[in-house]
């Protein structure tokens, strides 16, 4: 194998890593905003209410 081969051979492993990564990466993005905006938010409680709660 000449200096080209192996050169041809790291930058199609590199594209392919590339274009796998890519699009896990916005996938997981979109499933994780997507989760964030759609679970419901839970009220901030004070102190004084969660002492009210406890007795």
């Amino acid at each position: 194998m000449t200096i080209s081969d192996v050169t041809l051979i790291t930058k199609k492993i590199l594209i392919g890593l590339f274009l796998i990564i890519v699009p896990m990466l916005i996938l997981f993005g979109g499933i994780k905003l997507s989760y964030k905006l759609l679970t419901p938010k839970q009220p901030a409680t004070t102190s004084a209410e969660t002492n009210f709660k406890n007795k």
